[in-house]
């Protein structure tokens, strides 16, 4: 059966949209250059690679989501839904260096809204329904 974006694709979990997929790299991306741009003396390329395997590895494994996550609701998890492995967040890390990677979730031939480096890795980003934050509010 073909997805529409609509049915759950792996059971009962449902990617996350490729639209707010990109909307999360671009947030990061911005995040890591802000943070680039403060640093004195500036990083050679090897220092950026370091920095942005660190940043996407750090908060992926700790916290399931990097800052971008936060702000969109969203998280990493298994296929299975349950909690990342570190091997799988390594994947993740490093399937981002593909050069047109950002751009997989849109150009998706399979039309499961799934990006190559969640493919690759054995992981998807879903919604989450309520971020630690709103969970200390208590409605």
């Amino acid at each position: 059966m073909e997805a529409t974006g609509s049915e759950p694709i792996l059971g009962n979990i449902q990617p996350d949209s490729p639209l707010r997929r990109l909307v999360n790299w671009f947030i990061d991306l911005n995040i890591m250059l802000f943070i680039y741009i403060c640093i004195p003396g500036r990083m050679d390329h090897f220092t950026w690679l370091l920095f942005y395997i660190i940043y996407y590895f750090g908060f992926e494994s700790i916290t399931q989501r990097t800052p971008a996550k936060y702000i969109t609701k969203t998280k990493v998890v298994s296929v299975d839904n349950t909690m990342p492995t570190i091997r799988q967040i390594i994947g993740r890390t490093l399937s981002r260096f593909v050069p047109i990677e950002p751009l997989s979730g849109l150009l998706n031939t399979y039309r499961d809204d799934v990006w190559w480096h969640d493919k690759w890795s054995g992981t998807l980003v879903v919604k989450v329904e309520r971020n630690v934050v709103d969970s200390l509010n208590p409605r």
